[in-house]
């Protein structure tokens, strides 16, 4: 009778080990899985931080080169200086601006291909920008306003737009792609929801206590299906 009783007490300590060890390889695998989906989060928060950067930009670069277009054309029809801050100012910061694109975008065939054609078609635009105004300067005002007739600046213009528009139409694509990504690493319903992907250090968000991955639902008590429905 002893001798059966040890056997099961034996057998009994056994299952006890392995149901423990068990439960130690499920609790370490749930760890690696939720430090893995931590992982996979924290990339595409970056990345989407970049296409975010990326966006901003264009936009910057989009308004240099308008800016540069409209601030000669007015030069030229009042002969007023103030119309040429804006195009003081955007011939300085397009270069910058378009330096910090093609470092946003490294690596990346197409964008390299698409800044390579809107920097040349700036350099040419500003060229031929400084001349027209030099020339205007110079008392020749219809030599002037007969090379802006002429139309090379303004299909410059319309073609750097163009180039904008195609990059910032791929960068938006991946941007959709990410938030996808994020979305179901995150297990939250398709079309819902806001992903912040950036907070201002000292802005209202951070101060709310928000932080770059969260994924804002509800505002003001109405449910938030995309960045749109956020003021």
């Amino acid at each position: 009778m002893n001798a059966l009783s040890s056997r099961t007490n034996d057998r009994l300590l056994r299952t006890s080990r392995q149901a423990a060890w068990l439960h130690v390889m499920l609790l370490l695998g749930t760890i690696a899985l939720v430090a893995w989906h931590i992982f996979l989060l924290g990339e595409a928060v970056e990345e989407q931080q970049r296409i975010s950067r990326v966006t901003v930009t264009l936009m910057a670069v989009s308004d240099d080169i308008s800016d540069l277009e409209d601030g000669q054309r007015g030069f030229l029809l009042t002969g007023s200086n103030a119309f040429l801050e804006p195009y003081v100012r955007a011939r300085a910061d397009v270069g910058d601006h378009l330096a910090e694109l093609q470092r946003l975008t490294a690596g990346e065939p197409l964008a390299a291909d698409i800044l390579d054609r809107i920097v040349v078609a700036k350099d040419i635009a500003v060229e031929l920008a400084d001349r027209i105004i030099a020339i205007y300067r110079k008392g020749n005002t219809e030599t002037a306003i007969g090379m802006v007739r002429g139309g090379a600046g303004k299909r410059l213009t319309e073609t750097m737009h163009v180039e904008i528009h195609r990059l910032f139409g791929a960068w938006q694509s991946r941007q959709d792609a990410i938030t996808d990504d994020i979305a179901e690493t995150l297990g939250v319903p398709e079309n819902t929801g806001a992903l912040v992907s950036s907070v201002s250090p000292d802005g209202p968000a951070a101060k709310a206590g928000i932080e770059a991955g969260d994924v804002i639902l509800k505002f003001d008590g109405k449910d938030v299906s995309t960045v749109r429905g956020l003021p």
